[in-house]
């Protein structure tokens, strides 16, 4: 069975007007999966990650990982 890469971009270093065109260099360097950066989740609503999520889906990506997430509803050890 072959395992497809994950492939981790630290996001937040990355100015928000670039994120597309990051978004078009990685399908173009065959990039399927990439991970899920907490810097999405910012405390806004989910109004950038609903604008991440978009994108994501406008590029044929998937987030099929995770890194890090912390906060209210991300951290895993909370019980709900």
């Amino acid at each position: 069975m072959k395992k497809e890469l994950i492939h981790f971009v630290e996001w937040k270093k990355i100015p928000d007007e670039r994120i597309g065109p990051v978004m078009d260099d990685l399908v173009r360097w065959g990039v399927k999966n990439i991970v899920v950066h907490p810097y999405w989740f910012r405390e806004d609503g989910g109004v950038y990650f609903r604008k991440i999520a978009a994108l994501l889906r406008q590029h044929g990506l998937k987030s099929t990982a995770c890194h890090a997430l912390w906060g209210d509803g991300n951290d895993c050890i909370i019980p709900e």
